[in-house]
């Protein structure tokens, strides 16, 4: 047996022989280039194993086994709990208030136009229920309140797009508030200037706080059933959709009025901006009247202060079979915008739904300091397990509407699909003394790379 052993020795040895030859032949620099490029490898494998070790302990410590579902905890079905009453009296009422207060009832709605919170504030009034007196009195206080404000300056009120922006390619708006106006919500509005608008949503208080807590705590909101079956079909009408690629949509457009922007700045996906085109603006911003209440009460802090809004951005995306996986963004770092992005078609999984990493607007909370911000930020990461896409049920409907604070790291994931294109609207609201993006482009470029760290490292989180 031994001498067995020792004859098969020199043949167990022969795969080993030509490495041990390359190494004797190798020059010193080659030997230690290898040692300190096997030291590098040994010590990313053990600092993998660290984190895998470290982000296993916080889970049992936080007790996220299971990932939260998100949307069970920040969506908002808005059509089956809307309560008419206090809009229907707000909207009854609106006449007898003007003319008791030496208001133009044109300048109200004119207002209400501007993104002044006229409507929602007297519809919260209203919802009060109080005595007949007492609600003439408030109304009265709420008229003089509007004026001190400005609401009904000849000056502000004569301001729109078409005297601030006239005829320009739509590329000029960008981030630039151009005077858009926005359909009035309130259900009995039908007078002079009177905008193409969706079917209005009578939000009761419960709603709205649902909708500011979920943006407040994750950075987004689902509101299922924002707008109607006959809305999408009457925005897919209006904006030329159909079976149409989305080149020919965009040319359609085009074709239309030639002031249409637009570029393909991911491959697969065509933006069209349609914000300052007189052709299209008022169809691109009619989801507005189903949203008003909730952007008003995101807001309401700044309308206190005496800071305005503006609908900063308005476009359409239509992403092509094979459209490629977009890289992580934010669009603001303001601190308070909203982003809202309404699919005219149902999107599935493989059709490029958009995903979110829940919690990062918190970096950019100026109320916080950046301890706090990223305790913030991590735990919500904690709770989802990392990313998480629009999906409900498997599919993202047409009319739910994702909203988010512009702050949160967001993208489109690749539309794997064949078939006709995937139509999402977009509209963007953002503090006229803060416009959009809010930073510099290091900035921009610096959060593209830290969602890609987060998204991978929350894949190791849930997988651990």
């Amino acid at each position: 047996a031994f001498e067995n052993r020792q004859e098969l020795a020199p043949q167990m040895a022969m795969p080993w022989r030509p490495l041990q030859m390359r190494w004797a032949k190798a020059s010193p620099l080659a030997k230690q280039a290898s040692i300190i490029a096997a030291k590098g490898m040994a010590g990313v494998s053990a600092g993998v194993l660290g984190l895998a070790l470290g982000l296993r302990e916080a889970k049992r410590q936080l007790q996220h086994d299971k990932p939260l579902d998100l949307w069970k905890e920040a969506s908002i079905e808005v059509r089956a709990s809307s309560d008419e009453a206090a809009a229907k009296a707000a909207a009854a009422n609106v006449r007898d208030l003007c003319a008791r207060n030496q208001i133009k009832e044109e300048d109200f709605w004119a207002a209400a136009q501007r993104l002044r919170p006229v409507e929602l504030q007297l519809e919260e009034l209203h919802a009060l229920k109080l005595p007949k007196a007492q609600l003439k009195e408030k109304e009265d206080q709420l008229a003089s309140k509007w004026k001190e404000k400005g609401y009904f300056d000849e000056q502000f009120l004569a301001l729109d797009r078409a005297t601030v922006f006239g005829r320009r390619l739509t590329s000029d708006a960008q981030g630039v508030d151009i005077g858009v106006l926005v359909p009035p919500y309130l259900p009995l509005f039908k007078g002079p200037g009177s905008m193409p608008s969706t079917s209005p949503v009578a939000w009761s208080k419960e709603m709205l706080e649902t909708g500011e807590k979920a943006l407040e705590s994750w950075g987004c909101v689902l509101l299922r059933g924002l707008l109607t079956a006959d809305d999408v079909k009457a925005l897919r009408q209006a904006l030329g959709l159909g079976e149409r690629r989305a080149a020919e949509v965009g040319l359609w457009q085009q074709q239309q009025d030639p002031n249409v922007a637009m570029g393909r700045y991911t491959f697969g996906r065509l933006h069209l901006l349609l914000r300052g085109s007189p052709r299209y603006e008022m169809d691109a911003v009619a989801p507005h009247a189903s949203l008003a209440p909730l952007v008003h009460k995101h807001f309401e802090i700044q309308d206190l202060a005496g800071n305005p809004i503006f609908l900063s951005e308005a476009q359409l995306v239509l992403a092509d079979p094979c459209a490629e996986l977009q890289q992580w963004h934010l669009d603001s770092a303001t601190g308070r915008g909203l982003s809202v992005f309404i699919p005219l078609a149902n999107v599935d999984l493989d059709r490029g739904p958009q995903e979110v990493l829940p919690g990062t607007h918190s970096l950019h909370d100026p109320r916080q300091n950046l301890r706090e911000r990223w305790r913030r930020c991590l735990r919500k990461l904690c709770a989802t397990h990392g990313a998480v896409t629009t999906m409900t049920e498997n599919v993202w409907s047409a009319g739910d509407a994702l909203v988010l604070d512009s702050g949160t790291l967001h993208r489109g994931l690749a539309n794997d699909s064949l078939g006709a294109p995937v139509p999402i609207l977009i509209l963007r609201y953002d503090p006229k003394d803060r416009p959009p993006p809010g930073c510099r482009r290091s900035w921009l470029l610096a959060m593209t790379r830290l969602g890609q760290v987060l998204s991978n490292v929350f894949k190791l989180y849930a997988w651990v």
